[in-house]
């Protein structure tokens, strides 16, 4: 039978443990609301590097809690010494890590070389929650086993190995419990607050979603009649190319008045010329096409993501193809020439949808050819890949 005191100070354990239990998985389930809506929307890349910096945030706080419980448990006498020797350890880790980081730093600034990969860079609220998740799951495990050690001297029964002798460790289990509770609310606290304060901030009164609303029906309609006088120049070409277009019937010369007065134009064109100029014709409107495309989407998207994307496939790919050709037209538009100046651009982007793949590292200061973009078929694709993807943001 054990001591009455003794049962009494377990029974209060364990109270305490079912409680902060029941409380902990209320947090956990917002935590994990919270860290699955984000890990859900993460680039697959960016999933690995998360769970390794969000447990390198929690091991210093981890390894001080770990040893001094080990260390209570077993030796009390020795827990001041063991969590100064911890803390010492993390100070010199800490240290070391940061002169590493900063010399390697200093290599790769150094050493650095042209198109090399854009660091990943990871949300911070994506972190928080993560961390959170970490706490208090750790602080459930802490009060599972602070429970198990405690029950069996509330209920004066035996189970398993834990006997009166482990009643120390559950002690400290609960006090782990109790800390990584704390850690584990005030991180979901934070993650959580930070949310609804971007909500808030992001949040438009009618006026606004009705003038973005309006800005993007523009940008939509200046997508669609670009795409309209691309098309309208093949046809051109096609119909010279074809002899379907009879340059005989149109006048060899016309006049245009304004109120500024007149002026008369001579279109005696020669026949060697009609299928050269109407090709130049397609040539210019695929750079206006291209420039409308461009400025429109930044006007519906936002325009961090495109300087330095963090996915090289899907949209975000499209839209640096659309940018890069634009800009390879604005420098000469009858002879334009890649031109990929952003280091960020300078690798291969990718859209399945449309099997299109282009190394615009590799075509840096090269002639652009539309054979580059999977010739007129693969422009066309893409294009209407851009104006699916507008109306389907704008659905």
């Amino acid at each position: 039978m054990n001591d009455p005191a003794l049962r009494q100070i377990a029974s209060d354990i364990s109270l305490i443990s079912i409680a902060l239990l029941g409380v902990t998985f209320i947090l956990l389930s917002i935590a994990w609301r919270g860290f699955l809506q984000r890990w859900l929307t993460m680039p697959r890349e960016q999933r690995r590097p998360l769970v390794r910096a969000s447990f390198i945030m929690i091991l210093p706080i981890l390894l001080p809690i770990v040893v001094a419980t080990a260390v209570g448990a077993y030796w009390p006498t020795l827990v001041q010494t063991s969590y100064i020797l911890v803390i010492m350890l993390l100070a010199v880790i800490a240290t070391l890590y940061i002169v590493f980081v900063g010399f390697r730093k200093l290599f790769r600034y150094l050493l650095r070389k042209q198109g090399e990969p854009v660091p990943i860079k990871l949300d911070g609220t994506s972190i928080v929650y993560s961390c959170a998740l970490m706490l208090l799951a750790i602080a459930v495990f802490c009060n599972a086993f602070a429970l198990l050690g405690t029950i069996n001297t509330a209920m004066d029964i035996n189970i398993g190995p834990f006997q009166p002798e482990n009643f120390n460790f559950a002690r400290w289990l609960l006090t782990d419990a109790v800390l990584f509770f704390v850690g584990g609310m005030f991180t979901t606290g934070y993650a959580y607050l930070d949310d609804k304060s971007s909500e808030w901030k992001t949040s438009k009164t009618k006026e606004q979603v009705k003038e973005e609303k309006d800005k993007e029906m523009n940008a939509k309609q200046k997508m669609e009649e670009a795409y309209k006088i691309w098309v309208f120049s093949w046809l051109i070409w096609h119909s010279t190319k074809s002899g379907k277009l009879d340059y005989s019937q149109l006048p060899s010369n016309f006049s245009i008045e304004s109120e500024n007065g007149a002026i008369t134009f001579k279109t005696n064109i020669p026949s060697t010329e009609r299928e050269k100029l109407a090709i130049n014709g397609v040539i210019v409107t695929t750079g206006v096409c291209f420039t409308a495309f461009d400025s429109a989407m930044d006007d519906i998207f936002s325009k961090d993501g495109k300087s330095n994307p963090a996915q090289t496939t899907g949209l975000l790919a499209a839209r640096v193809i659309v940018h890069q050709i634009r800009n390879a037209y604005a420098h000469d538009p009858i002879h334009p020439k890649w031109y990929v100046s952003n280091s960020n651009h300078q690798k291969t982007f990718q859209i399945d949808e449309i099997d299109l793949a282009i190394n615009l590292g590799d075509l840096n200061n090269k002639d652009f050819k539309i054979e580059h973009i999977n010739g007129p078929v693969g422009i066309a694709n893409l294009l209407n890949y851009c104006l699916s993807n507008v109306e389907e943001n704008a659905s």
